[in-house]
């Protein structure tokens, strides 16, 4: 699940950076860029497991469940 957040930040730093960097841009001339770009989709599925037994102490595990991303 790491690398799906990484990389979906990354995604978003270079998506964001480069929309700054041309602000010069019209309005009409950003939405044509938008509509060319391809759809990102996905979701997060996060799982958060305590267990605690009486005189063992306790646990905590996370792990992925199954996350998807698409383009």
């Amino acid at each position: 699940m790491k690398k799906t957040l990484i990389a979906s930040a990354i995604a978003a730093a270079t998506f964001s950076g480069s929309v700054f960097a041309q602000s010069e841009m019209s309005a009409s001339e950003l939405a044509a860029k938008m509509d060319s770009m391809p759809s990102v989709y996905g979701n997060i599925q996060y799982v958060l497991k305590h267990t605690n037994v009486d005189g063992a102490g306790s646990v905590v595990e996370h792990a992925d469940n199954g996350s998807t991303i698409g383009v």
